[in-house]
């Protein structure tokens, strides 16, 4: 079996998302697969690298020439001239390279992986209707259809005839193993205790990610409980921003921010804080998402304090696995309190995030998948 990942994920630059785990899955597997991926250092490169059973072209462009396949297509099909089993186009604008490759029968079968609706990410209408009709486009070409999550599921079933299958994103919980006891007091090289870091964000800084929402609660939280303190994992266009309100909070001492950290390092972090934090912007965007970090949290035993929207909300109600509140200062700083302060409560949401992250393996997600696709 042979496989082509198309992404316009920066794979060397991003946080690590789902094309990571699927590729790491299938290299470990040892099926034969090339990545096809975006840079957007723009220098015109095209690098070729093949590990072991993995193939890396990665192609150096401006994100605006994405909206034409060919910035992407015209180069790749110049190095590769490979006939593959099945294509597995992430987002639309990977999806449109895959349609031409289907349409030349470089590819037996497409399978559309649709991680977010796109269109969100975009304020303005004439780009927002630009991506909508790219997907649907996509959709009308695949073979099949996976989404993340099961507001995404519904809307495609509604839009499209294709097979639409539902593989939620997950953790790799040989990563996320539980400590020892003797392991789980032990502290970061940098001197930061256990118990020093009482929440957690991890992930994007970006508007919807509801992380200025987050630190504004602190300056509320810390008249209530005046040593907490919040750690701040991650890259993003509001980094600058975040920054500086924290300094014009007076914050400095309750709030630390970490830059970008790598996946494998993530337990070393999250075993030394209490809660984790999702509580991003009611929009859009994140109404079809299934963000990663809350499935983190959970396998890291966290209880989880998210905004009630979309699986998110739903898993953490079904499961107990924390607290889902409405996007609501009061409603942040009363969950925080009753994490912080109930010990029964706190226990009985950590042993059900645990429990609950391992129905969210990514191996087991990923043999539902490729059993799906059945090549």
């Amino acid at each position: 079996m042979s496989v082509l990942i198309i992404t316009t994920i920066d794979l060397s630059n991003s946080l690590t998302q789902r094309p990571h785990h699927m590729i790491r899955y299938l290299k470990n597997k040892g099926i034969k697969v090339t990545v096809l991926s975006a840079s957007f250092e723009n220098s015109g490169e095209i690098r070729d690298i093949t590990e072991e059973n993995v193939r890396y072209i990665t192609i150096s462009l401006r994100f605006l020439d994405t909206f034409d396949p060919r910035s992407m297509y015209i180069p790749y099909s110049r190095i590769d001239n490979e006939q593959y089993d099945v294509c597995m186009a992430v987002g639309p604008w990977a999806g449109m390279i895959a349609i031409i490759l289907k349409r030349q029968r470089k590819i037996n079968k497409l399978v559309y992986e649709d991680v977010d609706y796109f269109p969100a990410f975009f304020d303005y209408d004439i780009i927002y209707e630009r991506v909508r009709q790219m997907e649907k486009t996509c959709l009308t070409w695949a073979d099949i259809v996976v989404c993340v999550s099961e507001e995404l599921v519904e809307l495609r079933r509604y839009q499209t005839n294709t097979p639409v299958y539902f593989i939620p994103n997950g953790v790799d919980l040989g990563v996320f193993k539980e400590k020892k006891a003797e392991e789980s007091e032990s502290t970061l090289d940098d001197g930061i205790g256990v118990d020093a870091v009482d929440l957690i964000y991890s992930g994007a800084l970006e508007d919807w990610a509801g992380v200025e929402f987050v630190i504004r609660g602190m300056r509320e939280l810390i008249k209530i409980l005046p040593d907490i303190k919040l750690a701040v994992l991650g890259k993003g266009s509001k980094g600058n921003m975040l920054f500086q309100l924290v300094k014009d909070l007076s914050l400095e001492n309750s709030v630390r921010f970490y830059g970008t950290v790598k996946y494998d390092e993530l337990p070393r972090y999250f075993k030394n804080a209490r809660i984790g934090i999702a509580v991003l912007k009611p929009v859009e965007l994140i109404r079809y998402a299934f963000p990663l970090k809350v499935i983190e949290y959970m396998a890291a035993g966290l209880p989880v304090i998210a905004t009630d929207i979309g699986d998110m909300g739903r898993i953490l109600k079904k499961n107990g696995a924390g607290i889902a509140i409405n996007y609501s200062q009061a409603e942040f700083v009363e969950a925080a309190c009753a994490l912080l302060n109930d010990k029964e409560l706190y226990k009985k949401c950590s042993e059900n995030a645990r429990k609950t992250s391992k129905k969210y393996d990514w191996n087991c997600l990923f043999d539902e998948e490729f059993d799906i696709i059945d090549i």
